[in-house]
């Protein structure tokens, strides 16, 4: 009985080994981040959506994609951390589904995240396309709220929302520029692209109608001052302010409601088409895209009013993909505005640069502060600003020197405003108010805390723009650091996800001890077990087991347990037993199958499948003639969601890809349909927890109803399925394209 008991306990002490929270990957790194969306409330970075790589350490193997399913990473700058260690190990999880993505949270490539101090919205980007769930409609945005603004809820907590678009604004843009302004709770998302239709982007399909091809002339704008309330505007852009892919939009606290000066990006991006750019477009982006260097736009905010400003100096080249921040000095005479890497966008060689530029305002000069190393560079990476002295970077996407290419460094690096150095380093405690470096003061004149002397370009485009800059802007710039220092926790949740290298407490390692012991001790049994079974077997003992002997000991034999047999016929006292297990017996002495087959019942977030019961029904009392066995069907097998359509062959066939990937060799992704009879569903505080959410029409059109009535998200997400992926090889060099992993 003891030696049953014990073989009984391993598959669950097995079971329990594969769930162990500590369970390491084999030392998989982060690799590439491309196109994340990310955002600073108060004292956390969060980081959504985006293609992550990963790659193993402890071989040479291919990249590995690691789209985040229904997760958000988040950075809490109480804590410090050397950038020597994995990436992995200073980020933290927070789930958005608690499960895979689905419908209501899908995975988002590019977009953005507007932000102020309670909360974020995640807007705009690309959706994988897949069977596993039906895309969000075209009026659908999420929001997390992490801390209460009023009106005050009583029965509030931080979690996600959902909320829906007016009529004339649309979620189906990408590649725009945006920029968060918390002291006005205002958000800002200049240009970008669309499809000819303003139709869902999500995915290529070789036609230009559902491809984002076109460049956008529109300023989107949200005010976020009423928490679920939200305004939303759609402007259509002047002649003067020409759109474009991918550029720089950055906030400069001055005059009313401070400006917003518009840089960089490019006319045309290879990114878009499979077979890069063509003579045409090449030549058209080289001829225009400087200019967006050379002349940025502004946008009075107050005014709602554009303007033009020539600058001078040493200007960058052409940068599409690049990210940025803003300095003001101490007396707010200058507003340095640092512009960290990007590429051209002409072509696929993808060197990008390490540089970092210093846009002077108002004198509108720029100065190249830093010279970086060509295999440090990157694209596609995003920007935030902890300190006044720090600028962090998040993600991008590294050279193509090589298949294997990962970011120098690490997914996540520092550099400081003042010293115009790279930190190895973060530290809630080291710190220092924004000085103006004196490689700018040397232009613009003054000293390291403003003062500057040079406050005008050489000649100002509009008579409108001196009084613009010279007016102060009256309202406080919240803020939340200095950040109390706290020690880092001894294990990392992330790291136990993806293979991080944080340490484990002690009480950890014995508990792996101890089931690692017995995981070896039920792997002994198991094969003496099986020895002694063959070595029975062997004999050709042909000995019937008695009714009452031991079941293991009839395995050993390779004797099937046998039980008593009765006539044919059934009797009418035997009939009163049909509804117990053991009442009916077949000839052979089996008890037959359950005739019923039940149906797969669904759990919210898992899903789940219910087995076949081992007894019949209790039914009203009656006498059978006869006694039937019935049987459970097979399953039909899981379907399999194709993925990988390919991206258009030339862009002079009119058909794009929506963005190339990075540095991997093979993605395996299978893709597990959920038993459900709804694709869509969400918890709100008026409605059940089980509550369906009626599925709308999904039409090409981008006008949306005018309500904007917001549904809770609880934590229980119904309706999802696993998303999936394709096996795909990196265009020219074994990587696989972004195209080619949305379907």
């Amino acid at each position: 009985m003891l030696l049953k008991s014990s073989i009984s306990l391993c598959p669950i002490l097995f079971a329990l080994a594969l769930a162990s929270p500590w369970k390491r990957d084999g030392g998989n790194s982060m690799c590439l981040w491309k196109h994340p969306r990310v955002a600073i409330i108060r004292d956390t970075l969060y980081v959504d959506g985006g293609f992550l790589y990963n790659k193993n350490t402890t071989s040479d193997y291919p990249q590995t994609a690691v789209i985040p399913s229904g997760q958000v990473y988040t950075i809490n700058f109480t804590r410090a951390f050397s950038l020597a260690a994995d990436s992995a190990s200073i980020f933290q999880v927070r789930s958005s589904t608690n499960g895979p993505a689905n419908n209501i949270f899908p995975n988002y490539y590019d977009g953005f995240m507007f932000a102020n101090n309670e909360e974020y919205i995640l807007y705009g980007g690309l959706v994988k396309r897949t069977d596993a769930f039906v895309a969000p409609n075209a009026d659908t945005f999420l929001t997390f709220e992490q801390y209460q603004s009023p009106p005050i809820r009583q029965l509030w907590a931080p979690g996600f929302v959902q909320g829906q678009l007016p009529s004339g604004v649309t979620r189906y843009i990408t590649a725009g520029a945006g920029v968060n302004v918390p002291s006005e709770n205002l958000g800002f998302y200049f240009s970008g692209l669309h499809s000819t239709n303003w139709g869902n982007i999500s995915s290529p399909t070789g036609t230009s109608a559902s491809n984002a091809t076109i460049v956008a002339n529109t300023l989107i704008s949200v005010d976020m001052s009423v928490m679920r309330s939200e305004k939303w505007t759609n402007d259509t852009l002047p002649s003067i302010a020409e759109g474009r892919i991918s550029g720089e939009t950055v906030w400069i606290p001055t005059s009313k409601q401070g400006v917003l000066v518009v840089l960089g990006g490019v006319s045309d991006s290879e990114s878009v088409w499979r077979n890069g750019l063509n003579s045409s477009q090449s030549s058209n982006s080289t001829s225009k895209s400087p200019g967006y260097m050379k002349t940025v736009l502004i946008y009075d905010v107050a005014a709602k009013k554009w303007y033009s400003q020539e600058t001078s100096g040493d200007v960058p080249p052409q940068l599409t993909e690049a990210c940025t921040v803003v300095a003001s000095a101490k007396d707010s005479s200058s507003h340095n505005v640092y512009l960290y890497g990007g590429y051209d966008g002409l072509t696929d060689t993808w060197k990008p640069t390490d540089d970092v530029w210093v846009l002077s305002i108002p004198a509108f000069i720029w100065l190249k502060v830093a010279t970086g190393t060509a295999t440090h560079a990157r694209f596609g990476h995003r920007c935030a600003k902890p300190y006044p002295d720090q600028m962090i970077v998040i993600g991008g996407n590294a050279p193509a020197s090589d298949a294997t290419a990962c970011l120098e460094g690490g997914a996540i690096q520092i550099f400081n405003l003042n010293t115009l150095k790279w930190q190895t380093s973060y530290d809630p405690v080291k710190w220092s108010e924004y000085k103006v470096p004196a490689v700018v003061t040397a232009k613009i004149g003054g000293s390291a805390d403003g003062g500057a002397t040079t406050t005008a370009p050489g000649t100002w485009s509009n008579s409108d723009l001196p009084g613009l800059f010279t007016a102060k802007y009256s309202k406080t710039i919240p803020s939340s650091y200095p950040y109390p220092s706290v020690a880092a926790a001894t294990s990392s949740p992330t790291a136990a996800a993806t293979g991080g290298s944080s340490g484990l407490p002690k009480w950890a390692a014995i508990l792996i001890g101890v089931l690692v012991g017995l995981i070896g001790i039920c792997t002994i049994l198991g094969v003496a077990l099986l020895w002694l079974r063959h070595k029975h077997m062997k004999r050709g003992s042909s000995e019937a087991a008695s009714t009452t002997e031991n079941g293991m000991l009839s395995w050993l034999r390779g004797i099937p347990p046998q039980g008593p047999t009765k006539a044919g016929t059934v009797t009418e006292t035997e009939s009163d037993d049909l509804t117990s297990p053991g009442g009916l017996k077949s000839p052979d002495g089996f008890d037959p199958l359950s005739p019923f087959k039940p149906e797969p019942q669904e759990a919210a977030s898992t899903p789940r499948y219910e087995l076949a019961g081992e007894s019949l029904p209790t039914e009203l009392p009656h006498t059978p003639s006869t006694a039937a066995a019935g049987g459970i069907g097979d399953q039909e097998p899981l379907p399999a969601v194709v993925a990988g359509i390919p991206r258009p062959e030339s862009p002079t066939a009119g058909s794009p890809v929506l963005d190339r990937s990075p540095a991997m060799a093979s993605i395996d992704q299978r893709s597990i349909p959920h038993h459900s009879h709804s694709h869509s569903r969400s918890i709100s505080s008026d409605l059940s927890p089980h509550s369906p959410i009626r599925e709308e029409d999904r039409g090409p059109s981008p006008i949306s109803p005018p309500d904007s009535a917001r549904t809770s998200i609880g934590s229980m997400m119904l309706g999802h399925k696993a998303s999936s992926a394709s096996h795909a090889e990196r265009r020219g060099k074994g990587q696989s394209s972004f195209s080619e992993i949305l379907e």
